[in-house]
Parts: C-alpha cells; sequence; structure tokens
C-alpha cells in the first residue's frame, strides 16, 4: 500500500518567491494521503514558512503546494462610491486531501469590516467564502491585508480599493537625426490610454517642434496616431521635451482650463498628468546642382512647329539630406511674360531627391509659332537651400514643304474641243512631320482651274501628287494665282495658273510666266500699270523700259531669276487683302453672299455685286458658268450662282452691277460654291492688239455664295479647331507676322461659319 506513495515522493517540490529558491529539501513531496504523512508535511513547512519575504504575501502555486488553500491574490475593489458599503467575498477552497483548520485576522483599517474570525474546518475539496465589507468615506485608494493562519502557517490577502485615474502610455524618445532646414519632416508614434479614465491630451511644444494629433481625447484601452513635426530653421542642433498633458475627458475642457485658469480648482488641478517625450534633431541644409556645370542650360535646337520636344537634365543632391524642390517659370521684375500657350513646360514640378542621389527632370518645348527663337529660365528651388537656374532655348523651324514648280502654263488651246486638261504637281514635304495643306482660293473640283485633291495631308519626309485641271470655253487669256497654306509653314506657297484658249476668229497673245513677272515686279517697283500705247512718250516710261523679257522662258534658273523672292508678308497680305480694298486693280463690294434659306425648286432672292475698275484701261468680265464660259469638271456640275450679266464691259475707272441668285440642289442640308470672274484688258482679246513688252495678264476675282435648306430643323454643328490660343512670335512696330489655324469639320453636314 505504501510502496507506489514512497515512489510518488522521490520527486522535489519547489517554491520560489522573488527569483529565491526557497523548498530544495527531498523532504516536500506530493501531497499525503493519510495522517501521519501530513503532519510531517505541515511540520515541514511551517519551519520553513518563515523564509518568504513580503509579509507572507505568496503567489497562489505557492500557497498551494504549502498550505493547501487555493484563493485569489488579492480582492479588488474598482467601481465604488464614497459613504456606499459593497461587499466582495474571498473564497477558500481546500486542496489538501485532509481536512484543515483554517482562520484569520481582519484588516487593520477601518474601510475594511469582516465578521467575528472564528475558525473553522474545511474538509478535502470544500470552499468557504468570507464577505468583506468595504465603507469608504473618502475617494482615495486603500490598500489592506487580510491573514489568513493555517496548521502550516500563514499568508496574507491583499485587500484593496482602486479609483479611477488617468495614464498614458507615451514613447520617452524621438530622434530624427539630419533633416533638411526650412522642410518639415515628421514621424508617427501611438499613445495609449492604459488608465481608467477617458483622457482628453494636450499637447505642449516649442518650435522648431511641433505636434498633431487627429483628435483630443482617447476612450479607455484606445490609442491616438499623433505625428511630431520637425522644422529647422537654421542649421544647428534641437534637443526640446514635448509635454503631453492629460486630463479627464468628463471634466472642465483643457482649453477653458488653459484660457481661465482661476476657474479651475486645485482638484482638477492635481488631476492633470505629464508625460515628456525627449526629442532631438539636427538641421542641414540641402544643395542641388547639375554635375560638371555651374549653369545649366537646355538647348533643343530646331524644332519643326507642333513636336513636343523632350529634353532630360540630371540633378544631383549633394548633402546628407533629402532635398524637395519646386520648379517654376522664372520672370524678372519689367518683364514681359510669355503669352500662352506657354512653349516650355517642364515634368515633374515638384519631388524629393534622396540623400546623394539623383534626380532626372524631363522639358519639352512646344510650338505652333513659325519662326520663333524661344528662351525660357527656369528656377529650381529646395525650401533651405540655394536655387538653381536651368536656361532653356528654342527656335521653332518652318516646315519644309515646297511645291515642284511655281508654274503651270497651259499653252494655247484651241476653243470647242470639249476637252479638259491636266497637269500633275508634286507637293514634297522634307520635315519629320506631317504636312496638312490647303489651296485655299479654289474650290473642290469646281472653276475652270480646278484640283484633284485641294486639301489634305503630305506625310513626313514623303510627297503627294495633285492633279490640275483646265477646262475654258471662251476665247481669253486665263490667269490664276493659287495659295496653298501649309499648317507650319512660314509663308503660303504660290502657284501661277494660266493658259490662252483662240477660236478661228479670235485669238488672244500667248501669256507667259514672263508677263506675270514683269507686271509684278513693276507693281513692286511702284509703277501701277502699263501706260496705253497711245501714252507713250520718249522719257515717260523709264521705269517700263528698263524692264527687259527673259530670253528663255523653258530655263528653270531663268523662271526662279525672273520673278523677285516673294516674302511672307506679300503672300499673306495678297491672300487676306480685303477685296474692295484700293490697292487692288479689280475690286468686289462683296466677296462672301449669304443667302440664307432657300428652295431646291426656285431661284433665291437676288443679291447685287458691283465690280470696280480702277487702271486707266477698259477691262472685260466673263464669269465662269460651267457649260457655258468653261467645261463642267463633272457630268453633274451645274453652278449653284446665278449671274445676271454673265459677261460686259466696264469702262476705265468704272464699275458695273451684276445680280446674283443661288439655288441649292439638296433638301435639308449646307451648300456653297465660289464663282470666279476672268477680267482682261479688251485689248488683250487679239494679239494684234498686244505690246509683249507691256502685257497685263488678267485677273481673276471670286464670290463664295452659301445658302441652305434646312428649314426648321435644328441643327448642331461641330467644329474642331487646332489649337485653343494662336500666339504670334515678337515682332518690331509696323511688321506683319502671320499664323495658320486649321479648322476641321468632324461631322457628317457642311459647316457655314464666319470669323468674326
Amino acid at each position: 500500500r505504501r510502496t507506489p506513495l514512497r515512489r510518488q515522493r522521490r520527486g522535489p517540490l519547489k517554491a520560489r518567491v522573488g527569483g529565491a529558491s526557497c523548498l530544495n529539501a527531498p523532504a516536500a513531496r506530493s501531497l499525503p494521503s493519510d495522517r501521519a504523512d501530513l503532519e510531517a508535511v505541515v511540520a515541514a513547512s511551517a519551519e520553513m514558512a518563515p523564509c518568504y519575504g513580503n509579509n507572507g504575501q505568496l503567489s497562489r502555486d505557492e500557497r498551494v503546494q504549502l498550505y493547501g488553500i487555493l484563493c485569489e491574490d488579492q480582492v479588488t475593489w474598482s467601481d465604488w462610491t464614497p459613504g456606499v458599503e459593497s461587499v466582495c467575498d474571498l473564497v477558500l477552497q481546500n486542496v489538501f486531501l485532509v481536512t484543515q483548520e483554517v482562520k484569520f485576522k481582519l484588516p487593520p483599517t477601518k474601510e475594511f469590516d469582516m465578521p467575528y474570525p472564528e475558525p473553522f474546518k474545511l474538509a478535502p475539496g470544500m470552499r468557504k467564502s468570507i464577505p468583506i465589507s468595504f465603507r469608504p468615506s473618502k475617494y482615495e485608494p486603500h490598500v489592506d491585508q487580510v491573514q489568513i493562519i493555517t496548521k502550516a502557517g500563514s499568508f496574507f490577502v491583499t485587500v484593496k480599493a482602486t479609483v479611477k485615474d488617468i495614464a498614458l502610455f507615451v514613447p520617452p524618445f524621438i530622434d530624427f537625426g539630419l533633416c533638411p532646414t526650412s522642410e518639415k519632416s515628421e514621424t508617427q508614434f501611438e499613445v495609449y490610454n492604459t488608465g481608467t479614465l477617458k483622457a482628453s491630451v494636450r499637447w505642449h511644444a516649442k518650435p522648431p517642434f511641433t505636434v498633431r494629433s487627429p483628435g483630443d481625447t482617447i476612450d479607455v484601452g484606445q490609442s491616438m496616431r499623433c505625428v511630431v513635426e520637425f522644422e529647422p530653421q537654421t542649421a544647428s542642433v534641437f534637443d526640446a521635451l514635448v509635454v503631453c498633458e492629460a486630463r479627464d475627458a468628463s471634466s472642465s475642457s483643457i482649453a477653458a482650463a488653459v484660457e481661465d485658469a482661476s476657474v479651475v480648482s486645485s482638484g482638477d488641478a492635481q488631476q492633470a498628468k505629464a508625460y515628456y517625450v525627449k526629442s532631438t534633431g539636427v538641421g542641414k541644409m540641402p544643395h542641388l546642382c547639375v554635375p560638371g556645370v555651374s549653369s545649366p542650360e537646355v538647348h533643343f535646337g530646331d524644332v519643326f512647329p507642333g513636336n513636343r520636344t523632350p529634353k532630360t537634365l540630371e540633378i544631383l543632391n549633394t548633402t546628407p539630406v533629402r532635398a524637395s524642390f519646386s520648379v517654376r517659370a522664372l520672370h524678372d521684375r519689367g518683364e514681359i511674360l510669355p503669352l500662352p500657350p506657354v512653349a516650355f513646360s517642364v515634368s515633374p514640378e515638384s519631388g524629393v531627391v534622396e540623400p546623394h542621389g539623383k534626380y532626372t527632370l524631363t522639358f519639352y518645348f512646344q510650338s505652333h509659332t513659325v519662326k520663333e527663337h524661344a528662351c525660357q529660365r527656369f528656377q529650381i528651388t529646395t525650401p533651405g537651400g540655394i536655387p538653381l537656374v536651368v536656361k532653356c532655348a528654342a527656335f521653332s523651324r518652318p516646315m519644309d514643304v515646297r511645291l515642284s514648280t511655281r508654274s503651270i502654263n497651259f499653252g494655247e488651246i484651241p476653243s470647242g474641243t470639249q476637252k479638259v486638261y491636266s497637269r500633275t504637281l508634286q507637293i514634297h514635304n522634307d520635315s519629320d512631320r506631317p504636312a496638312p495643306y490647303h489651296f485655299i482660293n479654289v474650290d473642290n473640283k469646281t472653276g475652270v482651274f480646278s484640283f484633284d485633291r485641294p486639301h489634305g495631308t503630305v506625310p513626313a519626309n514623303s510627297f503627294m501628287v495633285v492633279s490640275v485641271f483646265f477646262g475654258p470655253l471662251a476665247p481669253i487669256n486665263y490667269y490664276k494665282l493659287v495659295s496653298c497654306v501649309v499648317k507650319g509653314a512660314l509663308a503660303p506657297l504660290t502657284l501661277h495658273l494660266m493658259g490662252s484658249v483662240h477660236t478661228e476668229k479670235s485669238r488672244p497673245a500667248r501669256l507667259e510666266q514672263k508677263h506675270v513677272d514683269i507686271f509684278q515686279d513693276m507693281q513692286l517697283r511702284g509703277v501701277k500699270e502699263h501706260p496705253p500705247p497711245s501714252d507713250k512718250k520718249p522719257g515717260a516710261t523709264a521705269a517700263e523700259d528698263e524692264l527687259e523679257l527673259p530670253e528663255d522662258d523653258d530655263d528653270p534658273q531663268a523662271q526662279a531669276s525672273s520673278g523677285r523672292l516673294v516674302s511672307a508678308t506679300q503672300s499673306f497680305l495678297e491672300l487676306m487683302l480685303p477685296a474692295d480694298s484700293r490697292q487692288r486693280d479689280i475690286a468686289l463690294s462683296v466677296s462672301d453672299l449669304d443667302f440664307g434659306s432657300c428652295s431646291t425648286m426656285t431661284m433665291s432672292e437676288k443679291k447685287v455685286v458691283t465690280i470696280t475698275n480702277r487702271t486707266s484701261q477698259k477691262v472685260c468680265v466673263t464669269w465662269m458658268i460651267p457649260g457655258e464660259t468653261r467645261m463642267p469638271v463633272t457630268p453633274d456640275d451645274k453652278s449653284l450662282l446665278g449671274v445676271y450679266p454673265s459677261t460686259c464691259d466696264i469702262a476705265p475707272r468704272g464699275s458695273h452691277d451684276f445680280a446674283v441668285s443661288f439655288r441649292p440642289r439638296n433638301d435639308c442640308s449646307y451648300e456653297g460654291e465660289i464663282l470666279e470672274a476672268v477680267v482682261y484688258q479688251k485689248v488683250n482679246r487679239t494679239f494684234r492688239l498686244v505690246d509683249l513688252e507691256k502685257f497685263t495678264p488678267p485677273w481673276t476675282v471670286a464670290i463664295k455664295g452659301v445658302g441652305h435648306t434646312m428649314g426648321v430643323t435644328r441643327n448642331d454643328p461641330r467644329l474642331d479647331l487646332a489649337e485653343g490660343h494662336i500666339r504670334f512670335r515678337a515682332c518690331h512696330p509696323g511688321e506683319r507676322t502671320y499664323q495658320v489655324a486649321m479648322l476641321t469639320n468632324p461631322g457628317d453636314t457642311t459647316i457655314s461659319y464666319r470669323v468674326l
């Protein structure tokens, strides 16, 4: 029977208080089951009990091993009110296998009360509840002890009453290390509420340290993430204490306590607690530069209009702190700001360069202004460092677009052949971007001179073939100066179109390009027109006599030398000069006719157009009407415009009125057409009356007529502009500059527009 008990007693029994071993004798065995063994264990325990410190306060495991009594370490009152009695039970349980006699001593303080301390016996496994009454008179912490006495010895159980208090946990130390000057550096930390009250917090810090918190209160058991900011203004070492003032959130607010300190009672002042966070940091000035260059420049070179060309620039941070930068355009006082849209841009406009790191900036240049020398300075600034200035320069190079020839002469053509003649023309684009073009003073396959591609786009570094058609019927000379406007080109490309038509009875003189060149050179020299043969006097026409005809018109070099180089101003002025300008030899009273709403069944109301002859010679006017004075370009080519009379003579310095009407072809549409008139001096009707040295080429004038058959139908037109802003290059006072804007109709209906 005792043999298994001896085997159980082989294991030593240890107990620790404060980390020191107090039982290491082999007498400490497992719990005995008979009376004799129990007495031996109790006797040994009684001898060893005095070795425990802390007034005999043991842990639960130690009490069980030594005394066989299982109970709580302490009895606590947490939610109580002064003047109100509250009772908690101290439960004792006998875990030995024998009955024990237990008694207790009352706490010395009067706030804690217990029944009369009569000894009692506890059978194995039984429990005993001892009520402890707490009768406080003040709201303050109370701590006492209850002594439990057994035959094996005594131990203490703490009884205490806690008050609700504020308790926060904040980090004691924050180190920012090296930070850039005049720039905020921040770090985050958590503030925990470990107390029993909802806490209101207020931070106190002096520059360069500041604290940002998302709220003013922290609930019990919760945390709040705060941010400490460090913004040094000088390159120095900074060391400061950041104070967190905590108060009970249910009492008066912290703001009121700070603003009116006299209102705060002494009790409230005692409730405030301060928590300190030591903060350190070192301010250092950042510095950005471009390696190997003291004054950095970005050169874009020659850029075609519309191209967006990038250039990169690498900047270096030579300091051990980060450098936050921003890039902006630099303008001195009194400097004229660039007009929108600005040609230069940079990406990104701000960023951060890491310590001893590199950063790449990309500068862009894009300009639609032809022949513009652009220059812009950019300043790269850091909050605490020296600014870095970068200069950007570029030239907006005109598009390299040219025609294969400057003149097309169809020669002498017999009238009545009912044939349309054609020639080919090449448009060369030597640029690296597509070139949109438009022959702006010709209509789409209408007129005596017409094109199969009056507008389009020439691919980059390529060419396009355009066919030119000539279908005359009247036996006269024909001449027209056609202007091809190219997006991004310096000036319009001019093309001279001419031809001579004759019959057996009427044969005008053959018109050549040299006659046109002589006439234009004469007008550039200030002589407006050739004098009539009868007015020729010795010495009166010295300016005209100086004009000599080229010997060979077929030689390209002779053609190039015979005509002067036309400037961009002259080319644009020829296009934009009003039709009724006094500088024109043949003027129109109006060039644009809007007939409004019309019907396809009848002709519209007539409008009057007056042609004025400002020369000293009688002129003849012939309107180019398909089927009458010119060949129809297409089988269904019928003029939308009717004019009366179709031919007439105008006296020198005289004028004549023409009635023009409009008749559209289609319903629910906008329609328009260009109607041309060839005006020539009457002496040119036969070669016998023409002085080839003073041959005046004919003039071609045109009117534009538009109308619609939409009625009350609503039409929502769509029109796209290539640019929202048109910026002209800088010019001298009195100088003219021009820009080309491109309009696109993406819809399915013809649009009638007017520039106001």
